[in-house]
């Protein structure tokens, strides 16, 4: 849809795509299954669901699947090819155990203190770095129809405090 009348096509478009309340809330709300994430099917729609499962390593908790190597290995490679390479495998396997969006890459300043539990889920604390492998990443996964959610962004370089009796509740990290 391109032009003028762009929006009124998206309107109609909007439309013609009826749900149900039970639908709606499935979708918002999500349902069991398999993955971390479910979206349930929407038959009347042929809509088949959405399958949203972890792992900056590989597919998560599945049989016959590879882990790969870390991304804070492979971004010591300052090898592009070889992260695209990587991408392409993992996203692959993805696809094959009907994944639809991957919650990887992870980016963010991971590896900046040496006290960070999570420092091997990223690509390195250089933000170029990181920037140029989770391009890389994302862009193998799209090759293979996988969609991505980059992760990690803030606040998720170390593993202190996690638990909700430490959270200050009602404050941003820009208060905090």
């Amino acid at each position: 849809m391109t032009g003028k009348n762009e929006a009124k096509d998206v309107v109609a478009a909007t439309n013609d795509f009826k749900l149900t309340l039970e639908e709606k809330s499935s979708l918002a709300d999500g349902t069991d299954g398999p993955c971390g994430g479910n979206i349930a099917p929407i038959p009347r729609l042929n809509f088949k669901g959405i399958c949203l499962q972890d792992s900056p390593l590989g597919v998560r908790e599945a049989d016959f699947v590879t882990i790969f190597s870390a991304g804070i290995t492979a971004g010591a490679s300052f090898d592009r090819a070889m992260i695209r390479e990587r991408g392409l495998l993992m996203a692959e396997e993805f696809r094959a155990k009907g994944i639809n969006i991957a919650w990887s890459p992870v980016a963010g300043p991971l590896g900046r203190s040496a006290l960070g539990g999570r420092n091997w889920e990223g690509f390195g604390a250089d933000p170029y770095l990181a920037g140029i492998a989770v391009s890389e990443t994302i862009a193998a996964f799209t090759e293979h129809g996988v969609q991505t959610n980059i992760k990690h962004f803030i606040g998720n370089e170390q593993r202190r405090c996690e638990t909700l009796r430490c959270a200050r509740m009602g404050q941003s990290y820009k208060t905090l």
